[in-house]
């Protein structure tokens, strides 16, 4: 990475812990319950982007990740 970037700041941290906790209860794993969460967060990374790009309004209710 460049000096001249900053690195990106990790939007779902304040609730990874909680997810993640949450997942390990529903699965009894720790690597999976980790697994569950990020693709939860790029599945919803990406449908946000795609609605974005189609004009579609924001809700005054959706949270603020990104």
């Amino acid at each position: 990475m460049s000096s001249s970037r900053l690195p990106e700041r990790d939007p779902l941290a304040p609730y990874r812990a909680r997810l993640t906790g949450l997942a390990y209860r529903m699965l009894g794993s720790r690597g999976d319950a980790d697994d569950v969460v990020q693709d939860a967060w790029l599945r919803f990374a990406a449908a946000r982007r795609r609605s974005q790009s189609r004009g579609v309004p924001r809700h005054r209710g959706d949270p603020a990740l990104s």
